[in-house]
């Protein structure tokens, strides 16, 4: 979907405290899944954004989506 900046990562994953959700980019960061932007502005703007590598995951993580809406109970796709 895009670059997003860190409060909307935050927003996107209820429950997550900014600390973890730092250090869990930093390592993405670190295995090239997202390349991390500064922006020389007022205030200054950072944004992260997928790489190839870490598009190319995207097909695995709707399927464990799919999984688990399935398999693990939230109610989207219940089972009798």
């Amino acid at each position: 979907e895009g670059p997003r900046r860190f409060t909307q990562i935050e927003h996107s994953c209820a429950g997550i405290s900014p600390r973890t959700l730092a250090e869990r980019l930093r390592w993405l960061e670190g295995e090239e899944i997202v390349v991390r932007r500064s922006y020389a502005e007022s205030p200054p703007r950072v944004e992260y954004e997928l790489t190839d590598k870490g598009a190319a995951l995207l097909p695995l993580i709707n399927e464990m989506r799919r999984f688990g809406h399935e398999w693990l109970g939230c109610g989207v796709h219940d089972h009798p």
